[in-house]
């Protein structure tokens, strides 16, 4: 189910974030550069929503914005750094784009799941 409810705020945030990312392409941008932009503001902005919905069973612990962050930190450069590359290999900008946010999407939710929101163990009670 969370894999599930993270794809749904995925495919939304993905379907809007490459939106933006076509305008500015759109106005002149490179496709590396229009995901250097959008990026940090759609990651800050699902952090929120994969928090309280995606991984709703998931233990709420100190530090969790911070290895979010990491995770999205990491996945940022490579998203930028793999747009790039593709873009000087003569791949279109909008197919770039594409690859890149598939190829990151299962990675991430790996991280995810694993390092930022992991499941309560069974019987525990909701902390305070």
């Amino acid at each position: 189910m969370k894999a599930i409810r993270f794809g749904i705020v995925g495919l939304v945030q993905n379907f809007l974030s490459y939106g933006v990312v076509l305008i500015l392409i759109w106005i002149g941008l490179a496709a590396w550069q229009a995901v250097l932009i959008v990026n940090p503001v759609a990651v800050a902005l699902t952090f929120f929503v994969n928090r309280s919905w995606s991984f709703s069973g998931a233990e709420k612990e100190r530090g969790q914005g911070r290895k979010y962050v990491i995770v999205y930190a990491l996945a940022y450069v490579f998203a930028v750094s793999f747009t790039w590359a593709q873009e000087k290999a003569g791949i279109p900008s909008w197919l770039a784009v594409i690859i890149t946010t598939v190829t990151a999407a299962f990675a991430v939710y790996a991280c995810l799941r694993l390092f930022v929101f992991r499941d309560r163990p069974e019987g525990s009670c909701d902390k305070p």
